[in-house]
């Protein structure tokens, strides 16, 4: 293929534009019943903007969310238990959104997203960077405590939804949402620096490639080595996204020089 080592960007960025327009096409009939509208009865039940961590459930799943050890979700089945006695006794009624949601959580479809305003886009970006960071430091809420104290990881389904977030999010950016983008930024060179790294360690002592070590025999080391790639493609399509289509990370020289 013609074109430099860089050049995949292009075609990134091209596919993701591309993206943007049909969204705010499939949102905006010119009569408000635009797909995800009021009118388009295609509208899901979705949790209250500010509650993070009905959105983290609503978006990964209770199975994803429920393996982060340290994160809030340990105390979900009694936070279930409840839920179901209290209801049973007449109670709260378990959350609408909460009545048919798939194990590993919601995609972030054409109809969900374009039922999602931009405060909504904005928040619940916020949300998942702040998973991601451990803290608030994503979102400056003040609510510090709602995001389980740990960093989150970077599995398929939240790279998917924070791709399609930023699809969905609108340019020019405000000043708070530029800085949760660069928050997001750094989280994800820093990320893909730990596992670019970690795979030259495995390249050196043989457990990465066909080595002598033991972890190599079981083909253990190749599955790991094959596993860090592919969140390094995520977090290089992220990267990309933030850094050069949204203009927050000085340029692809400075972002992909490794």
């Amino acid at each position: 293929a013609s074109g430099g080592p860089t050049s995949w960007i292009t075609v990134l960025l091209d596919d993701f534009s591309r993206l943007r327009m049909y969204l705010v096409q499939c949102g905006d009939d010119g009569g408000g019943g635009g797909i995800g509208s009021k009118n388009s009865g295609t509208r899901l039940d979705v949790p209250p903007m500010k509650d993070g961590h009905a959105w983290h459930v609503f978006c990964l799943g209770e199975d994803e969310v429920g393996g982060n050890a340290g994160g809030y979700f340990q105390d979900s089945d009694d936070d279930t238990a409840t839920t179901t006695a209290t209801t049973a006794t007449g109670g709260a009624a378990t959350p609408k959104w909460r009545h048919s949601l798939p194990p590993e959580g919601n995609v972030p479809t054409t109809s969900l997203l374009c039922q999602m305003d931009q405060v909504m886009t904005r928040r619940v970006l916020s949300h998942h960077v702040s998973y991601l960071l451990g803290n608030d430091a994503g979102t400056g809420n003040g609510n510090g405590g709602d995001y389980g104290g740990g960093h989150y990881e970077m599995t398929s389904n939240r790279a998917r939804w924070i791709y399609a977030l930023l699809a969905r999010l609108s340019k020019p950016l405000h000043g708070n949402d530029a800085a949760l983008l660069r928050s997001l930024l750094r989280e994800c060179c820093v990320r893909r620096s730990l596992l670019i790294l970690g795979d030259d360690a495995r390249s050196h002592d043989g457990s990465g490639g066909g080595g002598n070590s033991s972890s190599s025999g079981d083909g253990s080391g190749e599955r790991e080595r094959n596993g860090d790639m592919e969140k390094v493609a995520m977090l290089n399509t992220l990267i990309a996204i933030v850094g050069v289509y949204f203009e927050q990370g000085g340029g692809i020289d400075r972002l992909f020089s490794l």
